[in-house]
């Protein structure tokens, strides 16, 4: 669904009509928030309706995403710490035996593991 949403997003902002096209890529963040073709839409979007400086937030967003994706081994924990998704979606959605797996390792390894932790309501207060 969230393919979808973005491509028709995509068609709205080439037929003049952003408003539709922001709303589109929105679901379609909301569908798959790690799809990110739909947070780029989202920034199209506003950038169409001269949103400029939220537009520039999602787009280092965008970036900020890509950078933790390759620090963390848990994709998921960058989908959490940037707030596309919440951690009681993420406990739907994500494995929680991994997901505890990972926040060990980080905690084990100090890298990471506060924020990570905090995150994922396993941090000692």
């Amino acid at each position: 669904a969230a393919v979808c949403l973005a491509n028709r997003a995509a068609m709205h902002l080439k037929a003049g009509r952003p408003e539709d096209a922001l709303e589109d890529a929105k679901q379609a963040t909301v569908q798959c928030p790690e799809y990110l073709k739909g947070h780029y839409r989202v920034g199209q979007a506003l950038r169409a309706l001269g949103h400029t400086a939220e537009a520039d937030v999602v787009e280092g967003q965008i970036r900020t995403y890509r950078a933790l994706v390759q620090l963390l081994p848990w994709y998921g924990l960058a989908l959490l710490m940037l707030g596309w998704t919440s951690q009681a979606t993420s406990h739907l959605v994500y494995h929680n035996k991994r997901r505890q797996m990972v926040v060990a390792d980080l905690l084990k390894r100090g890298r990471h593991g506060g924020k990570a932790g905090r995150l994922l309501g396993t941090a000692e207060p």
